[in-house]
């Protein structure tokens, strides 16, 4: 992954991010908020996967849309404008097509989000942000976290080598298959109740379980991350203010209409900057470091 400016702040500043522009995304179906929330989308997972990664996830994101258009506009039969009619007795409607489509650039709005907390927000940052609520919670999670990778090596391993002596699982008849898959289950149920008992004897052994534990964190909250926390209250409250003046108001059924009232500026605004604030972290940082040099 390349590295995000926006990468370095707390991770809960970074969460609440998450969290706003999700929320935003799920709850505003105003189709000037859906263009802004898939635009900051594809920026944002441009810095974090690179334009290739997302122009293979375009291939698959742009048919979804189109499938949510054409799904919606042959389930509903709400809307007045009528289309043409399918059969000559399906009224098919533009209302619904245009509603799917909003629809399908939500849930892609969304899909490019997640793929960017998922870059962004790693399983350290997760664990951080729940370990101090929910110790034990987060000691299960990394601990499964970090036994998937061990199991899936031990697998390739083993049967890798019950493939040398001839016991491998894409030869031989289904019986023999069946046989080879059923003793390389029983090598990994082996070796998971070794691991499983030094991992309680290495843990009994470092103390826990006792009263009053402490933890190592390498997240501390800085100025930046408050003066960045503060700009997302910002946005946040310009988008409360804009969306209970009813700067924003659409609807889809019965009949089409899209409403950009004056005081829309207030919303757009907001969250305009919201979905564009990595990116302008991103040129920030690419303007410091050589100025810094």
């Amino acid at each position: 992954m390349k590295q995000l400016a926006f990468a370095n702040y707390h991770p809960a500043v970074t969460l609440a991010y998450f969290a706003l522009v999700l929320l935003c995304t799920m709850c505003l179906m105003h189709p000037a908020v859906l263009a802004l929330s898939l635009l900051g989308a594809l920026c944002l997972a441009a810095l974090c996967n690179g334009v290739r990664t997302v122009g293979r996830q375009l291939r698959y994101l742009l048919p979804l849309m189109g499938f949510t258009a054409l799904a919606n506009i042959l389930l509903v039969r709400e809307g007045e404008t009528v289309w043409f009619r399918l059969f000559g007795r399906i009224p098919l409607t533009v209302e619904s097509a245009v509603y799917g489509l909003a629809a399908g650039v939500m849930l892609a709005a969304a899909f490019l989000w997640l793929s960017s907390f998922n870059k962004i927000m790693s399983t350290d940052k997760l664990l951080f942000l729940s370990g101090g609520r929910a110790p034990h919670l987060a000691l299960l999670l990394t601990m499964s976290l970090g036994f998937l990778p061990k199991l899936r090596r031990q697998w390739t391993q083993v049967a890798a080598a019950q493939a040398g002596i001839g016991r491998s699982l894409q030869t031989g008849s289904l019986g023999q298959r069946f046989e080879n898959g059923t003793a390389i289950l029983s090598v990994m149920l082996t070796w998971s109740l070794e691991q499983a008992a030094d991992t309680a004897d290495s843990m009994k052994s470092r103390g826990y379980g006792l009263p009053n534990p402490s933890s190592f964190s390498r997240y501390h909250s800085e100025q930046q991350d408050i003066t960045l926390l503060l700009f997302l209250l910002l946005c946040a409250g310009l988008l409360v203010v804009g969306w209970w003046q009813g700067g924003l108001q659409s609807a889809y059924y019965p009949r089409l209409s899209v409403d950009i009232k004056p005081n829309a500026l207030l919303l757009l605004s907001g969250y305009g900057l919201l979905c564009a604030t990595p990116h302008f972290l991103q040129r920030k940082e690419a303007r410091v470091w050589p100025s810094s040099k």
